[in-house]
Order: C-alpha cells, then structure tokens, then sequence
C-alpha cells in the first residue's frame, strides 16, 4: 500500500473478478475496468484515468500491454526472454488524494482547451512546438498591449510543460513499442529514462529519493532504463535489467541507496502476467 503499484485497482478488479466467478457473470474486462474507475473517481475522488485497471484487468502472461484510453484497445506485446523488470521502492508513501495529482489532471485539460483539441493525445509535438512559437510571438511580446482571447488566459510556463510532458510521453509509448518489438531493449531503456525527466522537470511528480534510486540504478552494468512507475510524488521506480545482471544489480542499488540516503530499500524482481483471474489451488 502506498507505494505507487496501482495497489487499489488491483484489488478493485480482484474483487469484481469475484464477484463476477461467484454470480455466474460473464468477464468482460473492459467494463470490469471501466467499473474500477468509476469507484476511483466517483467514490474515492482520484481522476484517473484507465491504465491501472485496464492492465490489471487484462494483462498478458509474459509481454507488455499497450493501451488505447480512448477506444480501450489494447495490444500485447512480447517482453524479451532475457530482461526483468525490478521494482525499486525507495520506501516514501504517498497518496493521491492528498496529492497534486488532480491538480495535474486540471492543468492538463486546460492545456488542451488552449490548444482547441479534447485531449492531448490529438496534439504532436510538431504541433505543440508551432504553437508556443506562435504563442511567443504574437503574445508573449505584445503582453499588457493587447488583450488575449479569453481561452489563452489558462496557457503559462507551468501549463505548457504539463503538455510538453504528455504529449512527448505518448509519442515515446508508440517508439517503446516498436522497439520492444524489434528486441532492441537499448532503445526501450532510453526511452525510459526520457521519461523519467520529463516526469521530473515538465510534469513535477518525482521526489528526491526517486532521482536518487533512478540514477543509481542507471549507473549499473545491465540496466537498459530506470523512470518512475505509478502516478508519482513517492512510491516506487521500476528499472528494465539483463537477467545475467540482476543479483548484482539488486545488491548494488540496495547497498549504495542506503549509504546515499540511509534508508534501505526494497526490491522486487517481476515478470508480467496475466490480470485478474481464478487461480485453483
């Protein structure tokens, strides 16, 4: 709990999964999904969006699930044979609700309503950089003698690196996908790391310790990309490893982030498997 691993809709479509096994219910794991959302944003007051339960509902054994949030679309992607994914928590709690989280969600739809799009997802970053050029010259110069369209009130610094971050993170998902599917785990690492600073600097949700755990496991023979996993402000980092690497990868990050900080950390080595589903026994 309260480490950034999507916790509450695991447990979420857990719970409807049995529900659904004991009322003879058919699964469907787009609504279970889209049911979980609505439990986080209507009851527990978190706007998130669908990716924690969408994956949680409908993960794939062994491969990587690429969302569409608009259609609910999803498509496996096989994971390299020769990786782990290792969580890193560097042990800060966080909680959403008390969190910018929404705050985040706000900025971001006002960047789009500036931008005349309904999300955006509707927006390439070809796009987003001709208008902050032409933002910057027709309005950023000509500040306090002219009076802005009503809509340009909402675009400052802050908004625009909210955008900037979103827009950039969808294109690296569609690039970190072709590149898992090519095998080519450099290029999915670097992508990673992208992430991680664009997490840092445009979006504003890593921490200290985060930075700290990213770097040093960055630093580390076999590690391919290191970014922070969840919704941010705490919890947890995940980090892409060659399997021959990943004891001493552990005992490294685990040795040197408890001289750096003082405090030991926990890490877990993954595999993906399948959501939500009745397990026998």
């Amino acid at each position: 709990m309260s480490s950034g691993l999507s916790s509450s809709a695991a447990f979420e479509l857990a719970i409807l999964r049995s529900f659904c096994i004991s009322s003879d219910i058919d699964w469907d794991s787009k609504q279970a999904a889209l049911q979980a959302q609505k439990a986080e944003n209507a009851w527990v007051g978190v706007q998130c969006g669908i990716m924690d339960q969408l994956a949680c509902s409908s993960g794939v054994e062994g491969h990587a699930l690429m969302i569409d949030c608009r259609s609910l679309e999803t498509q496996s992607v096989a994971l390299p044979a020769d990786v782990k994914v290792i969580i890193m928590n560097p042990h800060t709690s966080r909680s959403l609700v008390s969190s910018p989280f929404n705050e985040r969600r706000r900025q971001c739809e006002d960047a789009a309503r500036v931008l005349g799009v309904s999300s955006l997802r509707d927006v390439s970053l070809e796009e987003f950089y001709s208008f902050v050029q032409k933002y910057e010259n027709q309005y950023t110069k000509q500040k306090g003698s002219i009076e802005l369209p009503p809509h340009l009130n909402l675009w400052n610094d802050v908004v625009q690196r909210r955008a900037l971050h979103v827009i950039g993170e969808n294109e690296r998902t569609l690039k970190a996908v072709k590149a898992l599917q090519s095998g080519n785990c450099e290029e999915f690492g670097r992508l990673m790391c992208e992430s991680h600073e664009s997490l840092r600097l445009n979006f504003e949700v890593s921490t200290h310790e985060l930075d700290a755990i990213v770097g040093i496991a960055m630093q580390q023979i076999g590690c391919y990309g290191a970014r922070i996993t969840g919704a941010g402000f705490g919890g947890c980092a995940v980090a892409l490893v060659a399997v021959s690497k990943v004891f001493s990868f552990a005992q490294a990050v685990t040795e040197e982030y408890h001289g750096r900080v003082g405090v030991m950390p926990t890490l877990h080595v993954c595999s993906a498997t399948q959501g939500a589903s009745l397990v026998i026994l």
